[in-house]
């Protein structure tokens, strides 16, 4: 179980309470199982504060607590020792249309989804070697695809750590499928700062754009 206790409400489109000036968000409702008020329930959960004023109430917390309606991924476990789907590149929206080259109209795929840009965004980052804080600022994108969190929700969970973090920038850019066709996507460096990540990314998104720069939220 998890609520999301905050003097703003974070998430409109999912269902809360007020009490003495916090919005108590949830996902699901099984909280009234233990309690008859959501105000009750804080002296039965362990709060963690994950910002200024804003606290999650958990009790066994599992990712389902969090989760969107409709979800796409690769599922994988991890720190807390949860399953939690991963989005991916490959899940990312695309339109299929015609453009005419050198007199012949051929079939191309646009991108319509703001997540292929930050994807891309960082696949140049990543290139050149990035700190693990970055990392850890797109993965927590990413899973906002999935689910109700932010960057600070993500590290009150716990659920990044040094042994997968690694693994989640390799299934979010769909590494094995990649290198088969380019072995360079993941190059680890002999003289990187130890206070960086050593993965190196490839990406090509030549003759691929992304038209639809009215679909900005993270659910277009």
């Amino acid at each position: 179980m998890i609520i999301i206790k905050s003097k703003k409400r974070i998430f409109d489109d999912i269902s809360y309470e007020s009490h003495n000036g916090y919005y108590y968000m949830y996902v699901k409702d099984d909280w009234r199982l233990i309690a008859n008020s959501i105000k009750e329930v804080e002296n039965k959960c362990n709060v963690i504060e994950y910002d200024d004023d804003c606290y999650l109430l958990t009790i066994k917390p599992v990712p389902f607590d969090l989760q969107r309606r409709d979800i796409k991924g690769e599922p994988m476990i991890l720190a807390d020792d949860n399953e939690w789907i991963i989005p991916t590149i490959a899940d990312v929206r695309y339109k299929f249309t015609l453009k005419k080259q050198e007199g012949q109209f051929i079939q191309t795929m646009e991108v319509c989804d703001p997540l292929f840009d930050l994807l891309i965004d960082y696949a140049d980052k990543i290139k050149k070697g990035i700190e693990y804080s970055d990392l850890i600022e797109l993965i927590a994108k990413v899973l906002e695809r999935n689910y109700y969190v932010n960057r600070n929700i993500v590290l009150a969970l716990g659920i990044i750590d040094t042994y997968n973090i690694e693994k989640l920038i390799r299934t979010i850019y769909r590494h094995d499928e990649m290198s088969r066709l380019n072995e360079t996507f993941f190059r680890a460096g002999d003289n990187e700062d130890a206070t960086k990540s050593v993965c190196n990314g490839f990406h090509d998104s030549k003759n691929i754009k992304n038209d639809d720069d009215k679909n900005k939220g993270p659910d277009n």
